[in-house]
């Protein structure tokens, strides 16, 4: 990669981080809202971590979702 295709695409890399450092920032508070008000904030958090342990681990193993006809 030369030095001019870095200088292309360094805007794009810088707004695609800011994107998406907006968007984990956004979702944050987000959850920390959905914590605070909940009856149960362990569990809530329990099967947050859970769900994404188990997405993680299914992508790992390479499993395949059917797509929708």
């Amino acid at each position: 990669m030369s030095a001019t295709d870095i200088a292309i695409l360094a805007p794009v890399i810088v707004v695609a981080v800011g994107a998406l450092l907006g968007l984990l920032l956004l979702w944050g508070k987000v959850a920390k809202q959905h914590l605070s008000e909940s009856r149960r904030p362990r569990l809530v958090l329990a099967l947050w971590i859970g769900g994404i342990a188990l997405l993680f681990l299914l992508s790992y193993l390479g499993v395949k979702l059917p797509k929708g006809g």
